[in-house]
């Protein structure tokens, strides 16, 4: 009986409909970010480099400069990430030393891609100013099908359109 609370939370989440989830720091002033770059997205079947390209090369229509994402990716290789996305100071100083990126674009793929997690870091002080869990736009579909579907996801919620 202690446990009904949980049941219904579980009920609710299990009937919710929302496609996207967003939380954003809504005292940022997103209008600083003009270097960004997205980061491989940790993806099980392998596709995390290229869904990260795809981000970058959508950038520039947002007004933003994409940085190298490869000068980026080797800056962060001796600090790997932790599970959580999590980047210490030290790393996001030095890519923001190195390439003058004003925020990082980081992801991680559910192993049936039913969803992607999107993070937006700024590397100023390593806060995350965004965050958003997004499913394919059409409610019958289960899952994304390609590499630009879900960029265009990520950009979207970045964009502030989902």
């Amino acid at each position: 009986m202690r446990h009904w609370p949980l049941l219904v939370a579980v009920f609710l989440l299990g009937c919710a409909h929302a496609r996207t989830q967003v939380q954003r720091d809504e005292d940022y002033d997103f209008a600083r970010l003009r270097r960004v770059a997205a980061v491989a997205f940790n993806d099980p079947k392998g596709q995390g480099r290229a869904i990260a390209l795809a981000i970058n090369a959508q950038l520039p229509g947002l007004m933003h400069e994409a940085v190298d994402m490869d000068a980026v990716q080797q800056i962060l290789e001796p600090y790997k990430p932790d599970r959580d996305m999590g980047l210490g100071l030290e790393a996001l100083e030095l890519v923001r030393k190195k390439t003058s990126a004003d925020a990082l674009i980081l992801g991680r793929m559910t192993p049936d891609w039913s969803a992607v997690l999107v993070t937006v870091v700024e590397t100023e002080l390593g806060d995350p100013v965004l965050r958003a869990v997004t499913k394919p736009r059409d409610k019958r579909k289960k899952a994304f099908d390609s590499v630009k579907e879900i960029a265009a996801a990520a950009m979207g919620v970045i964009a502030g359109q989902r």
